[in-house]
């Protein structure tokens, strides 16, 4: 009866310690995680909610909402997105994309400038993307008063805005084809 006693004792206390070992000793790391885990942070939002969704057919649907509190948030669910384009709606209606291809990454950002103060952890798709969009702003903010000019603008004065309108058209597709290439 006793070495039943101590054999079971003993099993009991291997179990435990190898239950203890693999579940409790095991760091979380991005791989082993499931489901999805996008936080966020926008210095100078309001606590408010904001809303992730997603693109299909040319239309917006709604995915996950989140409280903001202190400007941070989280989107959280037990099944992992589909990859693909989805957008993070802010509460008047302003909005800005991101990529989800990895499941548990995070961003922040500052309210006055979405897309220029954009920086991400864990992504390694929304980076490249957001140096694009950035790079196309820039020359979308160069361009604009060029194409303004050109429609009042006559003989050489035309010529020479419709020359630097061009330059810059040239220097956005070989940063397109760069990109496209990355």
């Amino acid at each position: 009866m006793k070495k039943i006693t101590l054999l079971f004792i003993l099993c009991l206390t291997i179990t435990s310690q190898s239950y203890s070992q693999s579940k409790f000793g095991q760091k979380k790391t991005i791989a082993n995680l499931i489901g999805y885990n996008i936080s966020g942070e926008i210095e100078g939002l309001q606590d408010t909610s904001v809303m992730l969704a997603y693109y299909f057919g040319g239309k917006q649907y709604a995915t996950d909402t989140s409280k903001v509190v202190g400007g941070k948030f989280s989107f959280k669910g037990e099944r992992e997105l589909q990859g693909g384009m989805y957008l993070v709606v802010l509460a008047n209606q302003q909005y800005f994309d991101i990529i989800v291809s990895e499941q548990h990454f995070s961003f922040s950002t500052k309210i006055d400038d979405l897309i220029g103060s954009m920086s991400f952890k864990n992504s390694n798709e929304n980076p490249p993307f957001y140096e694009y969009l950035n790079f196309i702003t820039q020359m979308q903010k160069q361009v604009t008063p060029i194409r303004q000019q050109l429609e009042t603008a006559e003989g050489d004065a035309k010529k020479v805005l419709q020359e630097k309108a061009n330059a810059i058209d040239v220097k956005v597709k070989k940063f397109r084809d760069r990109f496209y290439d990355k």
